[in-house]
């Protein structure tokens, strides 16, 4: 996931590889915008199958939060 998700990151907002960092932030980024950012949403959805309802797409704006929007829904329904 995270070569893949550098990549993402790296052609949304056309940023070289050697930009990205584990701890990437929209305020690390000039081009993240409101516009990229949800382009960036929306591929994340296609690419890795998921949804994010808006309120937490608004709140992805780093790395971090991606990884941890991506990795709860890898684990297992409660139900």
């Amino acid at each position: 996931m995270d070569e893949k998700l550098q990549e993402i990151i790296c052609d949304v907002f056309r940023i070289p590889p050697t930009v990205y960092h584990p701890q990437l932030a929209s305020a690390d980024v000039e081009a993240w915008d409101s516009v990229l950012h949800i382009t960036l949403l929306l591929t994340l959805e296609q690419t890795f199958g998921v949804s994010f309802d808006p309120t937490e797409g608004a709140q992805l704006t780093s790395v971090p939060a991606i990884k941890a929007a991506l990795a709860r829904r890898d684990e297992p329904d409660a139900d």
